[in-house]
């Protein structure tokens, strides 16, 4: 999902052929010193340690979204927390903030 500063929203085909290559992101963390690629889709366990957040109204039974900012990048990192090591998805800082603004302003409240 990609979001722009007016809150609109352009799906991203589920189709492999139309989902990005997977060259990823480079990240600190490799055990032998080279940088890591993150990509979307990796497993959440091949990621550095991060500090993942959820939001304080999330319950104990730990059905929710995290968030975590990848070292050195403006990659942000999304995960379910039921499955930490699932596969997670990598969005750019300012999409994260069009998603929290686009939420703010409703847009998605039909969804409820």
């Amino acid at each position: 999902m990609q979001l722009h500063m007016q809150h609109r929203i352009h799906s991203v085909p589920s189709r492999p052929s139309a989902m990005p290559d997977r060259r990823g992101t480079p990240i600190g963390g490799a055990m032998d010193g080279r940088p890591m690629q993150a990509f979307n889709g990796m497993s959440g366990s091949g990621l550095p340690p991060l500090e993942w957040r959820k939001s304080a109204r999330s319950g104990p039974q730990g059905n929710c979204v995290e968030f975590g900012r990848l070292p050195g990048t403006d990659e942000v990192a999304v995960r379910n927390s039921r499955h930490p090591s699932g596969p997670v998805l990598l969005h750019p800082q300012q999409e994260i903030a069009d998603l929290v603004q686009a939420l703010k302003a409703g847009d998605f409240d039909q969804l409820l």
